[in-house]
């Protein structure tokens, strides 16, 4: 169990490049099963929230299912997620409450600020100044869709991406800010505002953690990610 996390994280980042279809077949049949492997392991451990997320993550890697690239990507930041606060823990000698700063905060918090920028990046990437029949139609054979609108329209729709991925950061900062150390302090005060949505939630602390930390987190990733594939989909020709 050391290093399956990882490996498996690596596995399915590797269906994104192109391989032999039974690969793909191979990744989804052993996903499967070590899955539910490890999701008897955290049962064992009584860790109850890590047995719910595999178990639902069996249901998506059966082999009959389509192919999500949504779901591998979720998956492979789960479980790359999942070995770096093991390793770290042990290579380091942090506590819990270190373990809870660093990772719940500063490492998720980091990895939605990126999938934030990405639609960002891809919407650049894929614009074009060049309006020529010519250019369009070898941006057509290579498979985009492409796109004619107005300068106009371009500025307002990267202003609004760039204003998405501001946010972000900003909400970021804001984080640092209110969680800031010593570590004690950062721990006890996000655990302080968990306990009063719980309160104001009408549930428990344990589900307001599940629901945020984990539901809502790969829930962002999942909606960015298919962000940038809808608009790496198209080319996007600015008409001036």
């Amino acid at each position: 169990m050391k290093h399956l996390n990882l490996i498996l994280s690596i596995l399915l980042l590797l269906c994104f490049f192109p391989m032999p279809k039974d690969y793909y077949m191979l990744v989804r049949c052993s996903s499967m099963f070590t899955l539910e492997v490890m999701a008897y392991h955290y049962y064992k451990q009584r860790k109850i929230a890590l047995t719910i997320i595999f178990f639902s993550f069996v249901l998506f890697f059966k082999p009959f299912c389509p192919a999500w690239n949504i779901v591998d990507v979720i998956a492979s930041v789960l479980f790359l997620m999942l070995w770096m606060k093991e390793r770290f823990r042990k290579s380091l000698g942090l506590t819990y409450k270190h373990i809870a700063v660093v990772f719940n905060l500063g490492v998720q918090g980091g990895i939605l600020v990126l999938s934030a920028i990405m639609p960002l990046l891809q919407f650049f990437d894929h614009s074009s100044m060049n309006t020529s029949q010519e250019t369009h139609e070898l941006l057509t054979e290579w498979g985009y869709h492409c796109i004619r609108i107005s300068f106009t329209n371009w500025m307002l729709f990267f202003l609004f991406l760039l204003l998405y991925a501001l946010i972000y950061v900003g909400l970021y900062i804001w984080m640092f800010h209110h969680y800031h150390l010593p570590w004690d302090k950062a721990f006890n005060r996000c655990v302080d505002d968990l306990e009063v949505l719980a309160r104001e939630w009408h549930c428990s602390y344990q589900l307001v953690n599940l629901v945020i930390f984990v539901f809502l987190f790969l829930f962002i990733i999942g909606l960015n990610y298919i962000l940038v594939q809808l608009i790496g989909l198209n080319m996007f020709i600015v008409r001036f």
